[in-house]
């Protein structure tokens, strides 16, 4: 399904060369030592001839010229370090140490103190021998003792003078040290090395033994993660599905589908079924879809006992139950999809306490399903419930479309016959005066002034009608609040009807800001209200009151007319398909509310309206 994040073949085997890398410490730590004595053996020709040597001439002065080709020597040396290919010489190199140095003491002219020319000659010496057996170090600290008294007392005769009995005893003691101390510092340093190697082994040995184990432990945490990975994207596709549900029959079938699509892709299963309760049958379950199921059981019924299996799983908080002895259940014995079944999972499908179906999924192998599914199948099973509930509510909902529908017909109808009966007749009206007029300006100008005036009267009468429907026709406006809203549309009628007086009351609606449905309701009551007693009441005065408590908002419209039969025009607005205020009482109810309407011929009109105070969205 493309849900391995993360590739096992990717991780790092353990390789032990990686605990093998050459390290160079030692080797550079003696390149600073051969620097050491370059410079220490320069200071000494510089003491001992009384003149530094950089300004010996160096054509007369064969020592400086050793010392200088030494220096070279060491800066190639140095170099080598960080040059692979050449490393291979940094052993011979310290044969080459130990012969300049002998060349150096051989040739100065000067006696040198023979103690310190031995601390020098001995450092190339011992760092060639410990790298080399006890047997091959003896050897070359014997040849290296013979080398150095040679040289040592060549000098002296070089320099025509003739060794002392003391300088040949230093010589002597010399030569011992130097092939004694290499022999046994090779003796210690072996043992000691290899105790060490010993030790690095068996922790390499332990470090790829840890490696290998995390390996192991990554390998097992990279496969739980790519299977996690495998059930969120199950998961993910069942929720899509959901979220795409849009008719009550062929959208919850679509939604649980793909539920047990994803339960096959998740869980491996031979088949796997959803069962849903059927409402007014008790202890019977309908197979209300399924994935490769057999064909015997589309839409089939089962029975179940009081007792049984089953039903235990339909009580509230039931937990799923893991069945693998099929054939010794009676109430799964009904199913055909389940003859060859080795191992079954029975899930409630459960909507918040009342259990309304169970998933079922079944395999007719041994070892597929086992328990520590429990928790991947439990989710999937609320999956099924929220399609089931889902489709539920679609399908209850279905009505109210239909009725919204129907009410958004009602209200083209109720604005055709308006601006038929209105607006259309006004400039019918307007143009037939238009006629008239043009033939008064020609054969009565005198009359043709009035008609101007009365023709001013129509156009403004009409500009009203067009304003009173675009105020019919919009909604309140959001965030000013009722009272505010209210107290505008009063304004604007009584001035616009001059002879009816229309007294405004509120309490408590200062700040308040209700829901926007009940504002809108509360709104047009009492636009068709007051519409109706201005046109067709013939009233002195209009009493508008609008209260409001913690609970409730009360809505009073009241007026002094002429009243009218309220069912003889309820049955009259019924004939012309156009309610207005007959209908309070529904539209009150939408918001929770209820609403009345009384009139009495000769007595006037009372309009009572009271609805629950909502605040917000949510409806509290």
């Amino acid at each position: 399904m493309g849900t391995n994040i993360l590739n096992i073949d990717d991780l790092p085997t353990s390789d032990h060369k990686t605990f093998q890398q050459p390290v160079q410490g030692g080797e550079a730590v003696y390149a600073l030592g051969r620097w050491l004595v370059l410079a220490l053996l320069l200071g000494v020709v510089s003491l001992t001839n009384g003149t530094p040597f950089w300004a010996m001439p160096v054509v007369d002065t064969p020592v400086l010229a050793v010392l200088l080709g030494y220096a070279v020597f060491s800066l190639l040396m140095t170099i080598a370090l960080f040059l692979p290919f050449l490393r291979s010489l940094l052993n011979l190199a310290r044969l080459i140490d130990i012969f300049c140095i002998a060349l150096v003491i051989l040739l100065h002219t000067t006696p040198l103190p023979i103690p310190l020319l031995g601390m020098i000659y001995l450092l190339p010496l011992i760092s060639l021998t410990v790298r080399q057996t006890v047997t091959t170090s003896l050897i070359t600290g014997l040849f290296g003792a013979i080398l150095l008294m040679a040289t040592l007392v060549g000098n002296r005769w070089l320099a025509g003078l003739t060794p002392t009995p003391i300088e040949y005893a230093e010589v002597l003691l010399l030569g011992l040290t130097t092939i004694c101390l290499p022999v046994l510092l090779t003796g210690q340093l072996t043992g000691w090395s290899t105790g060490c190697r010993h030790r690095v082994e068996t922790a390499q040995q332990l470090a790829e033994q840890e490696m290998e184990r995390s390996r192991q432990m990554v390998v097992q945490s990279l496969e739980k993660v790519n299977r996690a990975a495998a059930e969120i994207h199950g998961l993910h596709q069942a929720v899509a599905s959901l979220t795409a549900m849009n008719d009550s029959k062929a959208g919850k079938k679509h939604a649980l589908q793909t539920v047990l699509n994803e339960s096959e892709q998740l869980i491996p299963n031979t088949c796997s079924l959803i069962l849903v309760r059927i409402a007014d049958r008790s202890g019977e379950l309908r197979v209300e879809t399924g994935h490769h199921f057999h064909p015997r059981d589309t839409d089939a019924t089962m029975s179940y006992e009081r007792e049984g299996l089953i039903a235990s799983l339909l009580q509230a908080e039931a937990r799923p139950s893991f069945v693998t002895r099929v054939d010794q259940e009676p109430d799964l014995a009904s199913l055909a999809t389940l003859e060859q079944a080795r191992a079954v999972w029975l899930v409630p499908i459960a909507e918040d306490v009342v259990v309304c179906g169970l998933l079922l999924i079944a395999s007719n192998q041994e070892g597929v399903l086992y328990a520590d599914q429990e928790a991947l199948l439990v989710t999937l099973a609320h999956l099924a419930s929220v399609a089931i509930h889902n489709g539920q509510l679609i399908q209850e909902l279905q009505p109210h479309r239909d009725k919204q529908v129907r009410s958004e017909i009602k209200a083209r109808q109720e604005l055709t016959r308006y601006v038929h009966d209105g607006l259309a007749q006004t400039l019918a009206q307007i143009v037939m005066n238009v006629d008239l007029l043009k033939r008064l300006t020609r054969e009565q100008p005198d009359t043709a002034v009035q008609e101007l005036d009365s023709l001013h009267r129509q156009f403004k009468q009409f500009h009203f009608e067009v304003r009173e429907l675009l105020t019919a026709l919009s909604p309140i406006p959001s965030g000013r609040g009722l009272e505010d809203v209210l107290a505008n549309y009063v304004e604007r009628k009584q001035n616009t009807y001059q002879e009816t007086r229309i007294i405004l009351q509120t309490e408590g609606l200062k700040g308040l800001l209700l829901h926007y449905e009940t504002e809108n309701m509360l709104y047009n009551i009492a636009q068709e209200s007051i519409n109706n007693a201005l046109k067709y009441a013939e009233a002195k005065h209009i009493w508008v009151r609008c209260t409001a408590d913690k609970r409730k908002v009360t809505l009073i419209i009241k007026d002094d007319g002429k009243g009218f039969d309220v069912e003889q025009g309820r049955e009259e607005a019924r004939r012309r398909g156009s309610f207005g205020l007959f209908n309070i009482q529904e539209r009150a109810r939408l918001v929770g509310g209820v609403a009345e309407l009384r009139s009495v011929i000769g007595k006037g009109t009372l309009v009572y309206v009271v609805v629950p105070v909502r605040t917000d969205d949510s409806g509290k």
